[in-house]
């Protein structure tokens, strides 16, 4: 792995949000001081954050888009500057701009993918960055049939029963790691998802190939959900969660599958309205997306 680590790129996304994405990069400086390139793509930001963070973090390299192209869009061209700049990097570490990580977070994820034979994505253990002990993603469960994918062991007291790592149902944009050249053959993120369940649509395109997710609980994630969304109840969240839903569905499920989806996405809505306002409430503060 030593010999690797000059290797790795972390690609962290940022739009109008220097705060939060300094954040971050303060707690990758120690991925950076192995050897880790940190790679900042803006998307056509207009709130000096680009400037900002330039001036802050000199160590980082940053990849200025004219405007905003969207998540996926902004991940696929961090990858292709990653892998062609210079010594191209092997593999890229996706990361939201409203996480802390853990030291090491990155070596562990890239040795779980291993010689490159089964595995094509790995992903940590994520935690609520306000509460810390309770788990957001410990591995992914996916049903298009049923028009259910969701987060293994969401708000689940982080206690040891999710600390055993293995293959699961799809990778969370939120942190990923992949091989640049497995991630760029199979086409990067889909850019017309926008946002939401172009992770899910990649781990699918890439299990269908027949490779493999796997869960990586020694690297661990601290995540201000939907903080730039305005909080995991915000409406202008939920609509989109919902039409990226329909998307994915229809792609893989055609027609059916929507029809099924949309039966019972109501029900699903006002379950998952319920489970968050009493987890946020049983937190205390009621806070709706993190810290």
């Amino acid at each position: 792995m030593n010999d690797a680590e000059h290797l790795i790129a972390v690609i962290v996304v940022n739009w109008n949000n220097a705060e939060e994405t300094l954040a971050c990069l303060d707690s990758l400086e120690g991925a950076h001081g192995r050897g880790a390139r940190v790679i900042v793509v803006d998307n056509g930001s207009r709130d000096g954050s680009p400037d900002r963070i330039a001036s802050r973090c000199p160590w980082c390299e940053l990849l200025r888009l004219d405007d905003n192209r969207g998540y996926g869009a902004a991940c696929n061209a961090g990858a292709r500057y990653a892998a062609g700049a210079g010594a191209g990097a092997s593999f890229a570490v996706f990361l939201n701009n409203d996480t802390i990580v853990r030291d090491g977070f990155e070596l562990e994820l890239v040795r779980a993918l291993g010689d490159g034979s089964e595995t094509a994505i790995s992903v940590p253990k994520i935690c609520f960055a306000a509460v810390p002990d309770r788990l957001w993603y410990a591995g992914g469960i996916v049903d298009l049939e049923a028009g259910r994918v969701c987060h293994r062991g969401i708000r689940e007291p982080d206690d040891g029963r999710y600390d055993v790592g293995g293959p699961t149902g799809y990778a969370t944009g939120c942190c990923m790691a992949v091989r640049c050249r497995d991630f760029l053959d199979a086409g990067g993120f889909d850019e017309n998802y926008g946002m939401y369940a172009e992770d899910v649509d990649l781990s699918l395109r890439l299990k269908g190939a027949g490779k493999q997710i796997r869960y990586v609980p020694q690297a661990k994630v601290l995540h201000r959900v939907s903080s730039s969304a305005g909080g995991e109840l915000h409406p202008v969240k939920i609509l989109m969660k919902h039409r990226a839903m329909i998307r994915l569905v229809r792609q893989w499920c055609g027609t059916a599958g929507v029809v099924r989806y949309l039966l019972l996405s109501p029900f699903r809505l006002v379950s998952g309205i319920v489970s968050v306002g009493s987890f946020y409430r049983r937190a205390g503060g009621g806070k709706k997306g993190g810290a």
